[in-house]
């Protein structure tokens, strides 16, 4: 029966079957979920005022940056995740986050959504 929702999983890029390296929820990884947050706006059966987009885990450093980008999402449900990487301490996360995107400043401010979300 059709209730009317569309779900889509986007595996990030280097994980899961995707073709390209990581880069710890960068611009890369950012750029591709905005691409299909696009394209489902094309689609016929999409409402595109409905959109909401979740993510657990990386996929919340991820979707906590796309939302700072793409104004028109219906919501956004983020369970898990890191919104400043100059805080993250976890020992297995700062190994993934230099091995994939090296700690820079520049690397930091493109995965950090407390600094780009509007604070109203």
């Amino acid at each position: 029966m059709n209730q009317g929702y569309t779900f889509i999983a986007v595996s990030q890029p280097g994980y899961g079957h995707s073709d390209e390296p990581p880069d710890f929820c960068g611009p890369f990884t950012q750029n591709a979920v905005i691409t299909v947050i696009k394209h489902l706006k094309e689609v016929e059966n999409i409402d595109s005022s409905e959109i909401i987009l979740i993510g657990k885990s990386r996929g919340v450093t991820v979707a906590s940056m796309v939302a700072t980008k793409v104004q028109d999402l219906k919501g956004v449900v983020l369970v898990a995740g890191m919104y400043d990487l100059k805080m993250v301490t976890d020992a297995r996360s700062v190994t993934n986050f230099t091995n994939e995107a090296g700690i820079n400043e520049k690397a930091i401010n493109e995965r950090s959504a407390f600094y780009h979300a509007k604070k109203n």
